[in-house]
């Protein structure tokens, strides 16, 4: 047998394909010199053949003439340093495979330095990218693009997603100047072999920011949001600025990870925030919100709650079973850090919500608004537990976790919260409506303010509270932190090393079972994709 044999032996079909169809792949070249390319820049033509930096196609309309026509593994690579006008990428090929996609990206041309990205100038009215075939949904599936500058003229999106469009990744991307800068959005009736859904979707390691209405907005399923940088997005809305946000999760949803982005800006009119920064309405399963960093230190308004789970719409049955929020460190929000609605088995826990600036405030509420006792799914289930709330300056009626009226089997377990200062009405913990029979666990919580506050809206003393069967093994002790929380030390709240935090959690319910930590355990964002590969 030849040693080729031997080899092609080892190897499952789908490898064989993958290198056959790599090894086949043909590059296609852009280059134009439109306002705002880099200097010496030299224009391709589109008489060209377009497959050698020699000889680049110069219009992206000719580009993606050709994308019907391409092969899978093909690529499409546009010069950096180059600026395209009237840009519209429609990608639609029915041959590109996940394993095998087509590639859009940049290439060092040899008149340039190649730092610039690519700039992509929209169409007024019109998407950049557009993943859609027109009439009824039709699958198609494999696709990548990295390493360009998409720009907008205030209106449309950025990258629009339609009509059953799998296994696409975006990744080290500029998106800027949109109404909208990604929207993962539905389907038209489906054509057969089609599920008319948008499926395997990934956004990295962007920068999405100052789109009028919204960074990121859709559902879809088994969609990863993660290492972007969302900044002043949603400043459009006017009077309706609450409808705004940075990260929108939206309709029907399915495994949606939010992971490890930075937010800052959402919303914001009259200089501050006036709408959530990531929110999530509608029906989703398998929701993820994790390790990210949301901070509206620049000004927030009452409508910036930090993260908001809840129903929004009025008109169909929302629920948000099983979803996690953790990890997340929430800095000066507006008057919630974060809010749960409809959420059965959801999960909050090992979060980090400071508030500096004084104000009414909730670091965590159940129930949040909107939901249609009969129509949207019962609260039930929820676990907070190892979350360090910080709040420098409340006022009246502020509270550090609110967990009432609605469900049973709740667990409130291993919390830290913090009051800066007392205030009347200021109250730690809030049960309104339930009672200890509507908490599987209610332990292990720390509650303190240098000028005391009471440990409940019912109980004005953690001893009261005792005796009714709360917190049995809660504390109301200076915790003993490093330091203060601020943006000088990360926010941080570290507990020195005779700190009543620690080995004095709940051993049975905590994030780390066993001997464990009151407060959120530090940790380290995800490590980042490996490094984007420019060619």
């Amino acid at each position: 047998m030849k040693m080729n044999s031997i080899l092609k032996a080892g190897l499952s079909a789908a490898a064989i394909a993958l290198m056959s169809a790599s090894a086949s792949a043909t590059v296609y070249y852009v280059s134009d010199c439109q306002a705002g390319a880099a200097a010496g820049c030299v224009a391709g033509n589109d008489a060209n053949n377009g497959t050698s930096p020699a000889t680049p196609w110069k219009t992206v309309s000719k580009a993606s003439s050709m994308i019907g026509s391409l092969l899978a593994g093909d690529e499409v690579r546009f010069a950096r340093g180059a600026s395209f006008s009237a840009a519209r990428l429609q990608i639609y090929n029915t041959r590109s495979r996940a394993a095998t996609p087509l590639v859009f990206d940049s290439y060092k041309p040899s008149w340039g330095t190649g730092t610039q990205k690519p700039i992509l100038m929209a169409p007024t009215g019109a998407q950049a990218v557009q993943f859609e075939d027109s009439g009824n949904a039709d699958h198609d599936e494999g696709y990548v693009v990295r390493n360009l500058d998409l720009r907008g003229s205030g209106s449309s999106i950025g990258v629009f997603i339609y009509n059953d469009a799998d296994y696409i990744t975006l990744e080290n991307l500029d998106i800027s100047g949109f109404a909208i800068g990604v929207n993962c959005s539905e389907s038209n009736a489906a054509n057969a072999g089609s599920n008319a859904r948008n499926d395997y979707i990934t956004l990295r390691n962007s920068n999405i920011h100052d789109n009028k209405d919204i960074g990121y907005l859709g559902g879809c399923a088994n969609v990863l949001v993660e290492n972007n940088r969302f900044d002043n997005n949603g400043f459009g809305g006017g009077t309706m600025i609450n409808r705004n946000h940075n990260i929108y999760i939206s309709t029907e949803g399915t495994n949606v990870v939010v992971r490890g982005n930075t937010l800052t800006r959402s919303a914001v009119s009259g200089g501050v925030c006036g709408g959530v920064p990531i929110v999530a309405h509608g029906k989703q399963v398998g929701l993820v919100i994790e390790n990210n960093v949301i901070d509206e230190t620049t000004g927030a308004g009452p409508g910036c709650y930090g993260i908001q789970v809840n129903p929004g719409y009025g008109s169909i049955a929302e629920s948000f079973t099983g979803a996690i929020i953790r990890g997340n460190k929430v800095i000066n929000p507006g008057t919630i850090g974060i809010a749960v609605g409809s959420c059965p088995s959801c999960v909050i826990e090992n979060n980090f919500i400071v508030k500096e600036t004084s104000g009414l405030f909730v670091g965590i509420a159940m129930p949040s608004e909107n939901i249609e006792v009969g129509v949207d799914a019962a609260d039930t289930n929820l676990t907070v537990r190892n979350n360090s709330i910080y709040v420098t300056s409340p006022t009246y009626g502020s509270q550090g976790i609110r967990t009432e009226t609605y469900g049973t089997g709740h667990k409130v377990v291993s919390n830290m919260v913090v009051f800066g200062s007392a205030a009347s009405g200021t109250s730690c913990f809030s049960t309104k409506g339930l009672t200890l029979a509507s908490f599987t666990a209610f332990d292990n919580n720390l509650c303190y303010s240098t000028g005391g506050v009471a440990y409940s809206a019912t109980y004005s003393k953690l001893a009261d509270a005792q005796a009714a069967g709360f917190d049995r093994n809660g504390q109301f002790k200076d915790p003993l932190l490093v330091a203060v929380p601020s943006a000088a030390n990360g926010y941080s709240m570290k507990a020195t090393a005779t700190s009543p935090l620690l080995n004095t959690g709940n051993t049975l319910y905590s994030v780390i079972s066993g001997t464990s930590n009151i407060g959120a355990y530090d940790r380290t964002p995800p490590s980042p994709p490996p490094t984007v590969s420019i060619k």
